[in-house]
């Protein structure tokens, strides 16, 4: 069975932050990473809209990586019948914080968070410098508009119920220094799909960027155990 992996992006929404991750996969792997407008505020409900316009033909696996957790569940599920797999990489299916996140994200501005935040809990020494500058410069390119929606939409995200509902191949990647994510949130992956796989990765939040390599090699052995071949890598 050929498939098309859809990357869909973190918080940044830019699919810049990929790069690294789809050059330690396979060519034969046909590859769609979705970025999302800069400027302009949408809820999940309005990206998943706006993905749905965009994806390729045939079967497809989605890979939602922070922020685009809940989406990729929402993907799932409303194309059932062409999701041969769904990955879950650094996410989460509850609030990854407390509902009071969503009055904060009505005045949150991303432009005043010191850049030592942003990599505290994002990223570890380990962290390749390019992936640091290109992580700060994703960032810098949203409008604060953009952000304070994205605050409000993962403050307020309980997919686990969706998640239930969907009966493709389940792959959860997690990282074992994730700051942003404990432990704990991954029982609601695993009570909502019990059959699902996990494979956690020595790294902080960002897993996909600071092992592009150990998360594709997991990516990769778990396509081969679902029995899909590959076909040829897109732009």
């Amino acid at each position: 069975m050929s498939i098309t992996l859809v990357l869909l992006p973190g918080l940044d929404g830019t699919a810049r932050l990929f790069a690294d991750f789809r050059a330690s996969l396979p060519d034969t792997l046909a590859v769609q990473a979705i970025a999302y407008p800069p400027d302009a505020p949408m809820g999940y409900a309005e990206l998943a809209d706006y993905v749905a316009a965009q994806l390729p033909d045939g079967k497809l696996v989605f890979l939602g990586e922070s922020f685009s957790g809940p989406l990729s569940v929402m993907m799932a599920a409303r194309f059932a019948d062409r999701t041969a797999g769904l990955v879950l990489a650094g996410t989460f299916v509850v609030p990854p914080v407390a509902r009071w996140m969503t009055a904060l994200g009505k005045r949150f501005s991303h432009r005043i968070v010191p850049r030592f935040l942003i990599d505290l809990f994002s990223l570890n020494a380990a962290t390749p410098a390019h992936m640091r500058t290109m992580l700060h410069d994703a960032i810098a390119t949203l409008t604060p508009a953009v952000v304070q929606k994205r605050v409000q939409e993962l403050a307020g995200a309980d997919l686990r119920a969706t998640l239930a509902r969907t009966t493709c191949p389940l792959l959860v990647l997690h990282g074992t220094h994730d700051r942003l994510i404990a432990p704990r949130l991954l029982r609601h992956m695993t009570d909502a799909r019990p059959d699902a796989t996990v494979r956690m990765l020595d790294a902080p939040h960002l897993i996909l960027q600071n092992r592009p390599q150990e998360a594709a090699d997991a990516l990769c052995q778990w396509l081969t155990e679902m029995g899909c071949s590959e076909s040829g890598k897109t732009a």
